[in-house]
Parts: C-alpha cells; sequence; structure tokens
C-alpha cells in the first residue's frame, strides 16, 4: 500500500490513475496516517467545572440530574455492542449541539472515532425523544408550559454565558 502511494506522489502522468483510484488511494492515505492518532477519552471526573461548562453548557454536576431527567440510561449500547456511559454519552450530545463542529474535529475531545461519535448522537437523541415523545406531542395541552414560557426560555438562552 505504501509503494502505491509513493508512486502516486512520485507520477507526473495524471492520466496515469482515474478519479476513482486517486480518490481511493488519497482515503488510504488518510486513513494510514490517522491510524497513530490515538486521543484519552474524556473523563469527566478530570474536567475542571468552567470547562465542562463551556464545552456542554451545563455545570458539571447537573449533567447527571440532566441525564437522569431526559430519561438517558446508565449505559447506551449501539447496534454493533458498542457501549458507553449515558452521562458520557449525553455529553457528547450536548458538545455536538453546543458548537457547530464536525465530528472529526471532536475526535481529540472524546477520544473515539468521528463515526462512533455521530453514532452516539443519534442513539441519545432517538433515546431521549423515544422515552419522552408523550411529553413533546401534548406539549401544547400543558398548562405550565405556555409561548410566554417559551419566550422567557428563549431569551434565558440567548444571553451569552457570563
Amino acid at each position: 500500500m505504501q509503494e502505491a502511494l509513493n508512486f502516486l506522489a512520485l507520477c507526473d502522468d495524471e492520466e496515469a490513475f482515474g478519479d476513482f483510484e486517486v480518490a481511493l488511494l488519497h482515503n488510504i492515505e488518510n486513513s494510514v496516517r490517522n491510524v497513530d492518532k490515538v486521543y484519552d477519552r474524556l473523563d469527566l471526573r478530570t474536567l475542571d467545572p468552567e470547562e465542562c461548562t463551556l464545552m456542554f453548557r451545563f455545570e458539571k454536576e447537573h449533567l447527571p440530574r440532566l441525564a437522569a431527567a431526559l430519561s438517558v440510561p446508565s449505559e447506551i449500547r449501539t447496534r454493533n455492542r458498542h457501549s458507553i456511559g449515558g452521562v458520557d454519552a449525553l455529553c457528547i450530545l450536548l458538545r455536538r449541539l453546543a458548537y457547530p463542529s464536525r465530528l472529526t474535529d471532536l475526535v481529540h475531545y472524546f477520544g473515539i472515532s468521528s463515526t462512533y461519535i455521530s453514532i452516539i448522537c443519534k442513539n441519545v437523541m432517538n433515546v431521549i425523544l423515544e422515552r419522552n415523545k408523550e411529553l413533546l406531542l401534548r406539549i401544547q395541552s400543558n398548562s405550565w408550559l405556555h409561548r410566554e414560557k417559551f419566550e422567557y426560555y428563549a431569551q434565558k438562552v440567548k444571553r451569552p454565558l457570563s
């Protein structure tokens, strides 16, 4: 494989390879290059409170309560039998939603592949929606949640963190 990459790099004739071969070799090169990059997995216990608030927009001590309030289970299992703690999975989703970033940008925060980050985000979102769908479906019939409350919450969210 390395010989093919070296040949491609030295090849002056752009027509020696088709678009498909160039794209394939480029993907192989990137995957070979990224194999050595191993990041530590995020450990919430080692994050200081300010860092946690900046990353997830929630205070560190509130994360377990938020997971419980959203009915996130203590462990999330994917179809391909990977598992991750519920609070950790929620943090991955919160980080993904808190700041627009590509999945590959999140790899160094969490120490897992961008594919796995995507799968976790989708699974956590599905769990939250499935376990809270009745509340969401009947949201307009709740006396405690009305238009003025939504406007109040929107203003609080809009306000920058201090």
